[in-house]
């Protein structure tokens, strides 16, 4: 702050350094050397006093930025204390935010977190670590889906190979979800979660379980008909595709 004529009025508990070599007046002391109480003004230059703030990173990505850029009066990069930094990850492709290393929150995932400047120079380091991605394999009829390699999780660009094998009297017909087509095997390269289908098709062909003469007395009628039962339900079935002997 300042008097109506523009001097600074210095308060020695706060964040400013005197040059002394600019000193208009000197402080006016009691005989016992005490402060006798009265204001002084000085034509003084305040020195801010700034503390270096370094940024570093662990894994793939850039250092975290800051906003802002520096304190007032300060050099870039550097900062009062109490200070509120707003600190800002930026995480490669395939990476996230795992934690911070000395902020306001380190045990955030955020990609923002927080630092209130202290006393002293300090390094601020945000630690990514990589995304963990799932892939859930089904299947619809009988077989089976094979995954190489097969494992809990998969890591940003991993490819995985997927082999469909049919059950007998089955075919594979093809992929559906996040993997289309019907190549087999078929490679899959991870870059989210991602959920796979592979469907089969029954081409055993339905056999006759029994077949059952509904006609009361056939000896004397023009038609004789008859009750066929088949192993499964069956479309298309009539009598041309019977031979009676």
């Amino acid at each position: 702050v300042t008097d109506a004529t523009g001097h600074w009025e210095v308060d020695f508990t706060g964040h400013y350094d005197l040059n002394t070599s600019d000193f208009g007046r000197a402080i006016q002391l009691n005989p016992d050397g005490s402060d006798d109480g009265t204001l002084e003004y000085w034509n003084a230059t305040p020195v801010v006093v700034c503390y270096n703030l370094t940024l570093g990173h662990t894994g793939e990505g850039g250092d975290p930025t800051t906003t802002p850029s520096n304190s007032e009066f300060c050099a870039p990069g550097m900062f009062v204390e109490g200070e509120v930094i707003t600190l800002n990850a930026a995480p490669f492709v395939g990476w996230e935010v795992g934690s911070w290393f000395i902020t306001d929150n380190d045990a955030s995932t955020s990609l923002s977190n927080t630092l209130t400047m202290p006393n002293y120079g300090l390094t601020v380091n945000v630690n990514y670590s990589m995304i963990e991605y799932a892939l859930t394999v089904n299947s619809v009829g009988n077989g089976s889906v094979t995954i190489n390699p097969l494992q809990a999780t998969y890591h940003y660009g991993d490819v995985v190979e997927l082999t469909a094998v049919a059950g007998a009297g089955w075919t594979f017909m093809g992929w559906s979800g996040d993997l289309a087509g019907s190549s087999n095997p078929q490679p899959i390269t991870i870059n989210d979660n991602y959920v796979v289908t592979a469907t089969f098709a029954d081409i055993t062909p339905p056999t006759v379980v029994s077949m059952v003469r509904s006609s009361a007395n056939p000896t004397t009628a023009s038609t004789v008909n008859f009750i066929v039962t088949f192993s499964e339900p069956v479309t298309g079935v009539d009598k041309f595709d019977f031979n009676m002997t």
